[in-house]
């Protein structure tokens, strides 16, 4: 898992250099400074994360404000969903689980090749996020929140600052259109604190979300 986690996160700053190396100059000048974007994928847990969150997928959208033809900073908000491993189960005793990752992010980012129909791109940011951990059962000292009887869910969750950074690769559906299909990754650095629930006794939360999407 952890060389898994490490693939995903390299792979978009090697097309970024390959694709940087080949790049021409052209105008900085933006045609349009307003991108917006969403997206879909994976979410992998890296380093310690992964030993009581399971692999899960995310979803994405953002906002972006273009500075110059290869500047732009953008809102980016998320949210994963992963399960838990079996061990958080057993030592909870409880049948299911699952944690919800919500995140709000302002991300600089910097393009190369802005202007031709293939692109890379780096970015980096921070802001703040949420991790809530769900149960199928009610179990104290949980909060329990009662609706339907057959579902039931016992669940807490906190409020942290976060960081990521990664990077993409893009292309351009058209020469001189403003629609593309993106492919990126980034790291997740969720600063959650140190035995906030019952059995989890690391510090932070590292994710990798692997999406693929469509800017315009």
């Amino acid at each position: 898992m952890k060389r898994l986690s490490y693939f995903l996160l390299l792979l978009p700053f090697a097309l970024t250099t390959m694709n940087a190396s080949a790049a021409q100059p052209t105008s900085s000048a933006p045609a349009n400074r307003w991108l917006f974007d969403v997206g879909a994928g994976g979410a992998i847990p890296a380093g310690g994360t992964s030993s009581y969150v399971h692999p899960g997928f995310n979803i994405t959208a953002g906002g972006g404000y273009r500075l110059s033809g290869s500047l732009s900073v953008w809102l980016d908000v998320g949210l994963a969903i992963n399960g838990m491993t079996q061990i958080v189960l057993q030592r909870e005793q409880q049948p299911l689980g699952h944690f919800f990752f919500p995140t709000f992010a302002v991300d600089p980012t910097y393009s190369f090749a802005p202007h031709g129909r293939w692109r890379s791109y780096v970015s980096g940011g921070a802001g703040m996020s949420v991790k809530e951990v769900a149960f199928s059962q009610p179990s104290s000292p949980y909060h329990y929140t009662f609706g339907d009887h057959a579902l039931v869910q016992a669940s807490k969750s906190s409020l942290q600052p976060m960081v990521d950074f990664g990077g993409g690769i893009g292309y351009h559906l058209h020469s001189q259109g403003r629609t593309s299909m993106f492919l990126e990754s980034r790291y997740m650095r969720l600063f959650t604190p140190a035995g906030q629930f019952p059995g989890f006794e690391v510090s932070g939360t590292n994710l990798i979300p692997l999406t693929l999407g469509v800017r315009w």
